[in-house]
């Protein structure tokens, strides 16, 4: 196939989880869900190589006509264009959620003023909300969340004054989650390509036992968190001001190195408390309620200084 039709994809993919963050593996098993009339009945074209790393963008195109190829590229790269108005004067967060886990108004409203804190948008956010029928999955890896919800599902791409983020609520877990022990397996969230990201409400809702106002405070963290990996904290493509990344460790806690000894970074922040600390702490108080986690120092100015405020 003519190279022009091929994307590669870098499974760099930035994820929170309740205890551990990782890296979500990203694997084949995504299931076909096509929107109606993309193809012919009975011939198999598929989207993925067959290495599983590649986009075939001919037939991308084929079942989405309007998806825009500057929204698929690596997570972190359109940090200048989200934070400042050099190129982009707005935002539009094109929200799709599955029948029955949409999110909490406060939770959206909060993402809201949390983006107007940190980018400079003088014509404003938009906000673009609807929900969709379950495709019945038992779980999604990152790979069906793209292929099987936002090719077909995603209409707002950018434009050339606005940039357009597409925000997915899932109604199952991801496929890598495990609710066994301290279900320190358990993704909330994750951030891929540029401008794309999803939350796992059926996961956010077995955390909090289906407490709504819990459920909307968790939502809330998990929005700043993924939308913060857009901008490209930590270290994954917004460069740190002052080293705070902290490291991919093993089963016992110990650093990972690279060939070379290096420490691997793991795209979080290593202050304690901080909203995009890989452990990503939800704090409870004595009451059950759960304190906002908020930016620490050092990511408010690794934003500030390409542009953010």
């Amino acid at each position: 196939m003519n190279s022009l039709y091929k994307k590669t994809i870098l499974l760099a993919i930035s994820t929170l989880m309740v205890i551990s963050c990782g890296s979500d593996d990203s694997d084949n098993s995504g299931r076909e869900l096509m929107p109606p009339n993309s193809l012919t009945p009975g011939k198999a074209t598929d989207l993925f190589g067959a290495d599983g790393s590649s986009i075939n963008i001919s037939e991308l195109q084929r079942r989405n006509p309007n998806f825009n190829l500057e929204n698929l590229n690596n997570t972190g790269t359109s940090n200048v264009d989200l934070l400042t108005s050099r190129k982009f004067r707005s935002v539009t967060l094109e929200i799709v959620s599955i029948a029955g886990s949409e999110p909490a108004s406060s939770s959206i409203n909060g993402l809201v003023n949390f983006m107007n804190q940190r980018l400079n948008k003088p014509d404003g956010i938009r906000v673009l909300q609807r929900s969709i029928p379950s495709p019945g999955f038992d779980s999604y890896s990152t790979r069906q969340v793209f292929e099987d919800i936002e090719v077909s599902s995603r209409t707002q791409f950018n434009t050339d004054t606005d940039i357009s983020i597409f925000i997915f609520f899932a109604d199952a877990d991801n496929d890598q989650s495990s609710f066994v022990g301290d279900m320190g397996s358990v993704t909330l969230g994750t951030a891929y390509f540029n401008t794309s990201l999803v939350i796992y409400q059926s996961s956010l809702r077995k955390i909090v036992s289906n407490n709504s106002d819990r459920l909307a405070d968790v939502e809330a963290s998990t929005l700043r968190h993924e939308i913060t990996h857009l901008l490209g904290l930590v270290n994954i493509g917004t460069a740190m001001q002052t080293p705070h990344e902290d490291f991919q460790r093993d089963e016992d806690g110990e650093i990972i190195n690279d060939t070379d000894g290096n420490p691997i970074g793991n795209g979080h922040c290593n202050v304690p408390g901080c909203l995009m600390e890989a452990n990503a702490r939800l704090i409870s108080d004595m009451m059950g309620g759960i304190e906002p986690l908020r930016l620490d120092p050092l990511c408010i100015q690794d934003l500030q200084a390409i542009g953010g405020k």
